[in-house]
């Protein structure tokens, strides 16, 4: 049946941190405590067409039309039954319409409504917003909950929260953020009972928030000279409070020391609030859509909520490890640090056979440009470690629901702080920023019945719940080619090598800056790679982003000419690397046959040129016209007039070739690499190298489809066979490339 309820004058006379004393060093006005039945005429000014009901100059309160409120006679969680006001104007007491049984039970009532709003048959379940958007001369639209109780159809509402009114001289300030110095709560989610005095007591902090955060109307900025009210919990402030202010790029703070109560009902008046503030610093400004910082009094700081969320309950978005969007598709095939499979993983990797190519970075932890916390907040924000992840589970975890969203809170056994993780139907998994294995990286695994540290494919998509440390390092490593680190190096001339930082501890990873003090010699970029400009010195340095740690490395650049070695067999000498490396064991890059660059997939073609282009040579290409791939005939003059011993440079197996009769002098390396046929690596342990000629099929006739290759192994009696075969033209081989002095 339609039910109709009386409603009695709303008593919302309102006040904060005063017992009516003032603030620090501020006159406070005190608004009458109308905690009974009055009656007051409303000021119609400023009324404005939101949720909530309007507060006059003698701190009454009417209400506007089609108000909504909860009504509840027996248990409920999902926000009771909603009646809704049949006033056409402002008014101090109107009837409210709804449908609800006749139980004999009391009714209990709760404004505004909420589906959240709950009631377990004592005590109503009611929230008072950390984050309230203002209005002028008003409490923003769901804040300031108020409740009642009755026997009959006569509802009295009553205040649960108390608050303070604002005033600025600025006309910049976007919001206005208070908490109490000691941590108590003054938002969140609450059980109320009514007390033995028939007022609301909070009985019960479910989710309590330990600052009230107020933002301009529309996001924009507060006017001078207007009022705008903070909604808070009452509490007793025994370590004072402190209030902070953001414009766009400016933070003000004002720390008061001195014991303050917020009452319930009492509104503290602060005029001028902004002029106490002595000194205002830089600051990005508050965001909305960036987590809050919570202390749980661990070796970091959480964030509030998932990346891709904007509330506590929001699941936010799924990514794959090291990857900073999201996709339709997440498998090996689509991931961004791979070729295709568990096998082809192109970076951080630390098991050869798993890399593409043989790659290996020897890097567990996730570089800054790869993680998505710093990508989408910046600042100081990154994936949790393992690490991280175990010490969170010593906090305290509870299985309960938020705004309707079963979860995890975690509260720390340290502060009042707290964390809620929402799980998604019957799981949810929180990445770290830490493999486990090549292929697979630690994760928080979240279920109804329990939580546990795990590991999981790297492509597969999870949550981030970010952590915030402004831990720096206590040291940095320069590390390059194969990991290795040193305070000084040798680099060549037109030669490129990348250094990557490795922090102590590893979890303190963070931005740096990189610069040469010779350029003209050597330059960086801000990757962290390095070019070899000219012969000389100069020295590379790796700064963090607070300039409170700094490494150096002195780079000697020696001739271009020096990287080859002459073997005295031909005019040409020969490169010590491999074309695409600058390592003496690094494979460097695969080639198809008179192709120009390296490719993702080598597969066969309808044709194929007659003849090597020397224009297409990418030898050429990379380091100028005395620079190419050598002939069939230099291999075979080579393997004539030199030794060769099958041999092992760090860590790989290859060609040691040296001078004929000379096995102590210079010498160059052929790494084994095997060779590329479509995205597929075969053949590894053995030497696969181009040249530039083309195999006959008689005199007259060209195969168009094979070209000469040096083909090396270590055969069944440990010994070495080296030979020049004929291989696919389509297949990517290595190239080892020679100076030749006499191209002009």
């Amino acid at each position: 049946m339609q039910t109709i309820l009386k409603i009695g004058t709303i008593v919302l006379a309102i006040s904060l941190l005063v017992s009516c004393s003032s603030l620090e060093n501020e006159s406070i006005e005190t608004l009458p405590d109308l905690t009974v039945n009055k009656t007051f005429s409303a000021r119609w000014e400023g009324l404005s067409t939101g949720t909530k009901t309007s507060v006059s100059d003698d701190g009454s309160v009417w209400w506007r039309p089609a108000e909504e409120i909860s009504v509840f006679f027996e248990s409920n969680t999902s926000g009771g039954v909603k009646f809704i006001s049949n006033n056409d104007t402002p008014s101090e007491s109107v009837d409210f319409v709804g449908s609800i049984s006749n139980s004999g039970n009391d009714y209990w009532a709760v404004y505004p409504y909420s589906v959240f709003n709950a009631f377990d048959g004592s005590a109503v379940t009611i929230e008072n917003p950390s984050v309230q958007e203002a209005i002028v001369d008003d409490f923003p639209g769901t804040c300031f909950p108020t409740i009642a109780r009755t026997s009959t159809r006569e509802l009295m509402f009553m205040n649960v929260c108390g608050g303070i009114k604002f005033q600025v001289n600025r006309n910049d300030i976007k919001t206005i953020t208070i908490k109490g110095n000691n941590g108590e709560a003054l938002a969140g989610i609450v059980k109320v009972v009514i007390g033995a005095d028939n007022n609301p007591v909070i009985s019960e902090y479910l989710f309590p928030e330990m600052e009230v955060t107020l933002i301009a109307p529309d996001s924009g900025t507060f006017e001078s000279g207007k009022y705008y009210y903070c909604s808070l919990f009452p509490s007793t402030l025994s370590a004072g409070y402190t209030i902070t202010m953001q414009t766009a790029s400016l933070e003000g703070k004002y720390i008061s020391q001195t014991s303050q109560t917020v009452k319930r009902s009492i509104i503290g008046i602060i005029r001028n609030a902004d002029s106490r503030i002595g000194e205002w610093t830089s600051s990005i400004g508050y965001e909305s859509t960036s987590p809050k910082i919570v202390d749980m009094g661990l070796s970091v700081k959480w964030a509030s909520f998932n990346v891709g969320a904007t509330q506590l309950e929001q699941m936010g978005d799924e990514f794959a490890w090291g990857e900073v969007s999201t996709k339709n598709k997440y498998d090996w095939s689509t991931y961004k640090w791979s070729n295709g499979n568990t096998n082809k993983i192109t970076k951080y990797n630390f098991i050869s056979e798993n890399g593409y190519n043989k790659y290996v970075d020897n890097d567990s932890y996730l570089d800054r440009e790869d993680d998505v916390a710093y990508a989408y907040y910046n600042d100081m924000w990154r994936m949790p470690s393992k690490k991280e992840l175990n010490e969170l589970l010593t906090c305290h975890w509870e299985w309960s629901t938020l705004h309707g969203v079963p979860g995890y809170k975690v509260t720390s056994n340290k502060t009042n702080n707290w964390l809620f993780f929402p799980v998604n139907g019957d799981l949810a998994d929180y990445w770290s920023d830490e493999l486990d294995t090549s292929s697979k990286s630690f994760i928080l695994q979240l279920t109804n019945t329990g939580k546990k540290i795990t590991s999981d494919y790297r492509y597969t998509p999870k949550y981030v719940r970010p952590v915030y440390s402004d831990k720096m390092p206590e040291e940095i490593l320069l590390a390059f080619g194969w990991n290795v680190t040193s305070d000084e190096i040798d680099l060549y001339e037109k030669y490129t090598i990348r250094f990557v930082c490795n922090f102590n501890p590893s979890t303190a990873k963070c931005p740096v800056s990189w610069s040469s003090d010779n350029e003209s010699v050597a330059s960086v970029d801000q990757d962290g790679l390095v070019i070899g400009i000219s012969p000389g010195v100069a020295t590379i340095t790796a700064t963090t982003i607070d300039n409170a740690f700094s490494k150096k490395c002195k780079i000697t650049v020696l001739p271009f000419e020096d990287s080859f070695v002459d073997l005295g067999v031909t005019t040409v000498k020969w490169s010590k690397f491999n074309l695409g490396s600058s390592s003496i064991s690094a494979l460097g890059s695969y080639y198809a046959w008179g192709e120009e660059a390296p490719k993702d997939s080598y597969d066969a073609k309808d044709s194929y040129p007659k003849s090597w282009s020397k224009d297409k040579d990418p030898a050429r290409i990379a380091f100028g016209k005395n620079c190419r791939v050598p002939t069939r005939q230099e291999i075979q003059q080579l393997l004539t007039n030199t030794d060769q011993v099958w041999s092992t440079d760090s860590g790989r197996q290859g060609v040691k070739i040296y001078k004929k009769g000379s096995r102590s002098g210079d010498y160059i390396f052929l790494p084994a690499g095997g060779y590329m046929e479509g995205t597929t690596k075969k053949d590894n342990n053995r030497c696969w190298y181009w040249t530039t000629t083309s195999t006959k099929l008689s005199t007259d006739f060209y195969d168009t489809k094979t070209a000469w290759a040096l083909k090396a192994y270590e055969n069944k009696n440990s010994e070495i066979s080296i030979e020049t075969t004929s291989a696919m033209r389509s297949h990517g081989l290595l190239i080892r490339f020679v100076y030749d002095p006499t191209i002009q």
